[in-house]
């Protein structure tokens, strides 16, 4: 017969074997959360957002805009900065205009103000800072 001790050992070593092999399989589904698709056309892998070209026109030309999981809205005079752990990712990014009544929008990056228009293309580094100055934007 066995002792108690070595019954209650052998017990606490089965639930730490539980405990292990659950949090194994939690950090793979929050890492799958972050590489594989986050909206239409954009991925994440390894904390960098890849985007596929992707029109955001319809059948007659006309600029329509839709708020989809993984865009990311900037608030006017907000600034945020792009990081691996933060809310804007690196990498290339569609700006997209919320109001449909401009043709453009004005954004500081790095200090200095460009104009973009609807469904323009830039691309954010690391550790740069972004600030819709005009108006507010839609990063897809």
């Amino acid at each position: 017969m066995l002792e108690w001790s070595v019954i209650a050992l052998i017990a606490v070593s089965v639930v730490l074997v539980c405990v292990v092999l659950a949090w194994i399989i939690c950090a793979r589904r929050n890492k799958r959360k972050y590489d594989g698709e986050v909206a239409g056309g954009v991925y994440v892998r390894k904390n960098v957002r890849y985007t596929k070209n992707e029109e955001i026109t319809d059948k007659q030309g006309n600029t329509r805009v839709s708020f989809r999981e993984g865009d990311i809205v900037l608030e006017r005079d907000g600034t945020y900065t792009v990081s691996k752990e933060g809310k804007i990712l690196p990498g290339k990014y569609t700006v997209l205009l919320a109001d449909e009544n401009m043709g453009e929008v004005k954004i500081r990056l790095g200090g200095l103000v460009r104009s973009f228009p609807h469904n323009s293309d830039i691309v954010l580094a690391e550790g740069d800072q972004i600030c819709a100055v005009s108006a507010n934007v839609i990063l897809r």
